[in-house]
């Protein structure tokens, strides 16, 4: 267990270091008031689940009652790793980590379907089909009477500690109401289909006018766990997916509270963010932008051309002028 505790100490360290490098503030190592996390690496040695729903970890007496090891307990298939206990704020929580085999992985039949997800604030999430989905979860009137009894109490006395832990059980309610929000949202976008978004700058966003949209939202949740999935492609953060008109190739300028898309060109006026999640799809299917390289605005414009040149398309003049305000 000690040499846990030594792992996690040097984890840290080398994350300072790294962040220093990199011309981050840091500071030094300080003593912390409670372990969160405990690591128990080797399976048989450090830990052991007897049987069902018991777990007996080193360096305490008995056998641990824990819910839900039902999920892999017993079967052959899955090959217990190291575990973590997690202390949360609403309980003690057992992480395991589980090896499996590709082979044995039943995959999902797919279609030919292909959809694109535009990221936005009015909207969160806009697909390509013209769905609107809103998702953001707020603080709770009990979290913010909770704030302002913290910031009336005495700091290091009993009732001060015991209001800070009932804040952090809201915050992990939060939490695990974004969570939920977020898995529900990936599921619904991934069913038997092949998902198109965009590298989106969350982090710009979030120091930005919308800081206060992108915390509460689930934004940065679904982001993260759409780009782990091999049906996901993501498109470079450079392509002009809202400004782009495939009809003509033009790159129209849009302000924020512009929520039409127009082009001179004659085609129908659509909902920009329809407009956008639609243009994923066009810069996917003629490759344009694919994957998370660091392209040049040159580069795409290029890329945009060589498509319209395939498809006998008219690359018109637009195009070239204001391919460089990418």
């Amino acid at each position: 267990m000690r040499q846990t505790i030594h792992a996690q100490i040097r984890n840290s360290i080398r994350v300072l270091t790294a962040r220093k490098k990199k011309g981050l503030k840091v500071g030094s190592l300080k003593y912390i008031s409670e372990l969160r996390s405990l690591d128990f690496k080797q399976f048989g040695v450090t830990h052991k689940i007897p049987r069902m729903n018991r777990i007996k970890l080193q360096g305490i007496k008995g056998l641990l009652k824990v819910n839900g090891m039902d999920q892999f307990y017993g079967n052959p298939d899955y090959e217990i790793a190291n575990v973590k206990l997690l202390n949360r704020p609403d309980g003690y929580y057992m992480a395991v980590t589980c090896w499996i085999d590709k082979d044995k992985v039943e995959s999902k039949r797919k279609n030919n379907k292909v959809i694109g997800v535009d990221f936005g604030i009015e909207t969160d999430f806009t697909t390509s089909e013209g769905e609107k989905i809103h998702a953001s979860v707020q603080e709770s009137e009990r979290l913010k009477r909770l704030q302002r009894k913290l910031a009336r109490q005495m700091k290091g006395s009993r009732r001060h500690a015991r209001t800070l832990h009932l804040i952090r059980v809201e915050y992990q309610k939060m939490t695990n109401c974004k969570d939920d929000l977020a898995n529900k949202i990936v599921a619904g976008l991934v069913e038997n289909r092949t998902v198109v978004i965009q590298d989106e700058m969350l982090t710009h966003w979030h120091k930005g006018w919308f800081a206060g949209h992108v915390q509460h939202s689930v934004l940065g949740r679904v982001k993260s766990d759409l780009m782990r999935r091999d049906d996901v492609v993501v498109l470079n953060k450079a392509v002009p997916s809202t400004r782009f008109c495939p009809h003509c190739g033009k790159l129209n300028s849009l302000s924020l509270s512009d929520r039409i898309y127009h082009c001179d060109c004659g085609a129908d006026d659509m909902d920009r963010d329809v407009h956008a999640a639609r243009n994923m799809i066009w810069f996917y299917e003629n490759n344009v932008g694919v994957g998370r390289t660091e392209t040049s605005a040159p580069e795409i414009r290029r890329a945009i051309e060589k498509a319209f040149m395939k498809g006998n398309l008219d690359c018109h003049g637009p195009l070239k002028g204001e391919a460089s305000t990418f």
